[in-house]
Parts: C-alpha cells; structure tokens; sequence
C-alpha cells in the first residue's frame, strides 16, 4: 500500500515538472536542443524503473497518475502541452516508457525464463 502511494506521488510529480520543463532549449552552434524533453523523458524512465521495484505493477500507477495529472492541467484556459512535435514527444513517448517498463516487470516477475 505505501509502495503505491509513493508510485502514485512519483508519477504527479514527474507530470507536474515534465509540463513545466519539456519545452525548454538552448540553441548550441545554431540547433534548438530540447534539453527540458531530455530531461523529462530521462526522469519519467528513472521514475518507472523506480516505481517497479517499489510495488508491483508501481509503473503502471504512476504512470495513470501521470496521465491523470497532466490531462488535468490542461483543463485551464492555457495549454500547457501543445499540439506539435515536442507535445506529442513528451505525451507519446512518455507512455510508451511507462508501458514498457510495466510490461517488463511483470513479465519478470511472472517466472518466464524469455
């Protein structure tokens, strides 16, 4: 029970400070590089692989609590995630890591010897 509350506060966490960081860049040598994306991506699989070893099936609670989180902040009158390739970076791949990550600890923790 407590592993999944700390999976379910990870995952609001990493949703609240992924909104607010996946748009940041720094121009180097004339290229935008998406530096908050790298962040945010390289903290929600920190986050899952965490999550995994605190509870079973932790990626998949914070991984809806992410989801839940950031479809809730985009509620108000301002789109915090937008519709364009960074957006759709940060959502898409960002499920896809939590998805993955779930999928292998339970197929770990299933006794397959695949």
């Amino acid at each position: 029970m407590i592993g999944r509350l700390v999976c379910v506060a990870l995952g609001a966490y990493t949703a609240v400070l992924g909104v607010l960081v996946h748009r940041q860049r720094a121009d180097v040598g004339g290229w935008a590089l998406p530096w908050g994306l790298l962040v945010v991506l390289t903290l929600v699989w920190l986050v899952a692989l965490s999550a995994a070893h605190l509870a079973e099936l932790g990626p998949a609670w914070a991984g809806g609590t992410w989801a839940l989180v950031v479809l809730l902040l985009q509620l108000g009158r301002d789109v915090l995630v937008g519709s364009d390739a960074v957006g759709w970076t940060f959502m898409l791949a960002s499920l896809v890591i939590f998805v993955v990550i779930t999928w292998r600890s339970a197929h770990r923790r299933s006794g397959s010897t695949s």
